[in-house]
């Protein structure tokens, strides 16, 4: 997100993996177009490099800064130690006044609204750009009783898809299932509207966050000469299909808000075509006025949203390609996406393909792989293209390899 390249263009394959400093990020565009930079929350950067372009990190991260969350494909018993906590926890959603999640975002917009309240107070004339990074809305799934109010039990619906058969899982989604143990949840109704009910209270509790950055900005008399970029990095899948939290390329996963104010433009508009989240690094580019950035071109062009909210033609919405992979815990090979219009292909080297046309099937339940539509062949073409999923695969097993060495190599240090 910070620097419009998909993880394998950088080789941070999941959240344990270096990201080299010299790589451009948003920071250091906007560093040398002269603005301030400055980062409060959770950005997981892994390394001593603990900025990556932003001259003030306000907050430590929350997340470890080395490689102690290393996932490894092929260790089953650190994967089952890891998913099936992470799935027992969900029936503890609920009511929680605190929590180390709660904590930690409310002392990141602390920190910012002090930063914008110093900024506000000086007049200082100097661009600025502050990023406030928040955890929630995120599992586990609890939340102050003042959110979970907010929210009466009639109100929360169960998920559309309340099962997913065996026989018709996805190879990825089956090993999804083992390793979380979803099958032996049996969740009852009122548990499922408890994880939900609390979930819904996270993202009350984070639009409350971003309603005081906002209230800062209106008292300093700023909203009309600042920008202001919304978005998330995931999304959750909160029951669909039986299935809880990320991990996979299914749209309650990947489908995640994206919403800019530019004072400039006021005319709301909606861009109906997928755009992507490393749409980002062009757009604030734009923004700052940079026209290029070296090395930055790649099969995974990624765009400027800015023109597009000008009216012009050439701006964001127009159909073109969107990327996605996964390469993270839980995975035995890349899992990768290519969103053309209405069509998704999520596909694997070794595993079987799945084709779905959301446009008008929104729940991805009909597999159009085989059915010789054109835009199976077109969407196939724009992945072979895009990738070496074997080459791919041999990077991140490489990468899990030496981390983990070096991981248990300083352990035992430490002893």
């Amino acid at each position: 997100m910070l620097t419009g390249k998909m993880p394998s263009q950088l080789g941070t394959y999941d959240n344990a993996c270096d990201f080299s400093s010299s790589i451009p990020t948003i920071g250091h565009v906007l560093q040398s177009q002269g603005y301030r930079t400055i980062v409060s929350g959770k950005m997981h950067f892994i390394g001593s490099d603990q900025n990556h372009g932003f001259e003030e990190r306000l907050t430590t991260d929350i997340y470890p800064t080395d490689y102690s969350w290393t996932p490894s494909w092929g260790d089953e018993q650190l994967l089952a130690d890891y998913f099936l906590s992470s799935a027992t926890e969900l029936r503890d959603a609920g009511i929680a006044e605190i929590s180390a999640q709660l904590d930690f975002d409310q002392e990141v917009a602390d920190r910012a609204i002090e930063r914008l309240t110093q900024i506000g107070n000086t007049r200082d004339t100097d661009p600025y750009c502050l990023i406030a990074s928040f955890t929630h809305p995120h599992d586990p799934f609890v939340i102050p009783k003042t959110y979970w109010d907010r929210y009466s039990e009639t109100e929360i619906g169960l998920p559309t898809q309340r099962t997913f058969p065996p026989e018709m899982r996805d190879a990825h989604s089956a090993r999804l299932f083992e390793l979380y143990g979803f099958d032996s949840l049996s969740l009852s109704d009122e548990e499922i509207k408890r994880i939900r009910r609390a979930y819904f209270g996270a993202i009350s509790f984070i639009d409350d966050q971003v309603g005081r950055l906002l209230n800062v900005l209106a008292v300093n008399d700023s909203l009309d000469d600042t920008v202001v970029i919304f978005l998330s990095d995931h999304g959750e899948m909160l029951g669909e299909r039986g299935m809880w939290f990320k991990s996979h390329l299914f749209e309650p996963a990947v489908r995640v808000p994206f919403l800019i104010y530019d004072p400039r433009h006021p005319t709301p508009r909606r861009v109906r075509e997928p755009v992507s989240l490393l749409d980002l690094f062009p757009t604030i580019a734009d923004f700052s006025g940079v026209e290029s950035v070296p090395g930055h071109n790649s099969q995974f062009a990624s765009q400027s949203q800015l023109p597009g909210m000008a009216d012009e033609e050439s701006g964001g919405g127009n159909q073109r390609p969107v990327f996605a992979e996964y390469l993270g815990e839980g995975a035995l090979e890349p899992v990768v996406m290519v969103r053309l219009g209405g069509y998704k292909l999520i596909a694997s080297a070794r595993s079987p393909q799945q084709l779905f046309h959301t446009a008008i099937d929104a729940d991805e339940t009909t597999n159009l792989i085989g059915r010789g539509l054109a835009v199976e062949d077109q969407l196939r073409l724009l992945l072979e293209s895009s990738w070496d999923l074997n080459a791919l695969e041999d990077d991140v097993l490489h990468s899990q390899q030496n981390r983990n060495f070096t991981r248990t190599a300083l352990a035992q240090r430490i002893r």
